[in-house]
């Protein structure tokens, strides 16, 4: 048992300011970057002490990863219908763009995702939506250049994050059916016909 265990096991921590901590430290990394990010502030601000963060974490590294990282084993993505890939994958992108890459987290991860500390946190994200997007496309008739396809989209996902945060507004936002369609080849008329009201 190490110093820091023998120091945790001796004074239980709460779990609810534990999770104040979280998200104030998400809010901050979101909104001011990892530089940015006080120890100070965030104890006083969550009227706590700098001991009690590090009771809890070891540095601001180690805080900032945990807030990411909870923030996204917070989401659960929607499970395929699995009766048309198109709407499958615009129906998991949406709920990924808004609820991970537009949210504080995204914020967050696109700042800091080629950070040492921080890129095997993107890099993690990244594998567990490429498993659901080949999930979808596996055995379709838009397997074929299924990797680009992929690529392609995680990457949309990150510049729409980047531009959302620079303060685009919302009527520039591709609409996710088109993208998804011109993305399998449909064609934008495609995505035009699917979203009109029946």
């Amino acid at each position: 048992m190490t110093n820091r265990e023998a120091r945790a096991a001796g004074r239980p921590t709460d779990p609810v300011l534990t999770g104040r901590l979280l998200a104030a430290a998400l809010k901050d990394l979101a909104h001011s970057g990892f530089d940015r990010l006080s120890l100070d502030t965030l104890a006083r601000t969550e009227k706590t002490s700098k001991q009690a963060i590090y009771r809890r974490y070891a540095n601001k590294t180690a805080l900032a990863q945990a807030a990411i990282e909870a923030a996204l084993s917070a989401f659960v993505p929607p499970a395929p219908e699995r009766t048309n890939p198109a709407r499958d994958l615009s129906l998991l992108l949406n709920e990924f763009r808004t609820n991970v890459f537009q949210a504080p987290v995204g914020q967050a991860l696109a700042r800091l995702r080629f950070d040492l500390a921080f890129a095997p946190i993107a890099e993690t994200l990244e594998q567990d939506l490429r498993f659901r997007i080949r999930q979808i496309l596996i055995a379709t008739a838009f397997e074929r250049d299924m990797d680009t396809r992929t690529e392609i989209l995680i990457s949309w996902l990150w510049q729409n994050s980047f531009c959302a945060f620079n303060a685009r507004s919302p009527q520039d936002e591709p609409d996710m059916d088109r993208v998804v369609y011109l993305v399998l080849g449909l064609g934008s008329s495609a995505a035009e016909r699917h979203s009109e009201p029946a």
